[in-house]
């Protein structure tokens, strides 16, 4: 990931054109997934010291208007649900929409 966000500039080892293009796009959303899943692997459930603390935790994960993993899961599926042909990337929808 440091090649995206790095400050320096370096030239590309290799000339990303044609079908270089789509496989070099194909290695970045491999890449994109694969951060995304470590990322939903490593949410752990925060242990509780008593009952009434389980209970809590519990009704919050299940309450619709509040649960932390229901809007996770949410943004997930409105933002990562990839461009289709003819419909317009999720992702540059919403940054049109937050410039309005």
């Amino acid at each position: 990931m440091d090649w995206v966000l790095s400050d320096t500039k370096q030239t590309a080892a290799v000339d990303v054109a044609g079908s270089s293009a789509s496989q070099a796009g194909g290695a970045l959303f491999a890449d994109f997934s694969g951060s995304w899943l470590d990322f939903l692997n490593s949410l752990r459930w925060q242990r509780a010291a008593t009952l009434s603390d389980a209970i809590d935790q519990l009704t919050l994960m299940a309450d619709v208007r509040q649960s932390p993993l229901v809007a996770l899961m949410n943004t997930l599926t409105c933002r990562g649900e990839p461009a289709r042909p003819g419909k317009p990337s999720p992702i540059r929808w919403s940054i049109g929409q937050a410039a309005v």
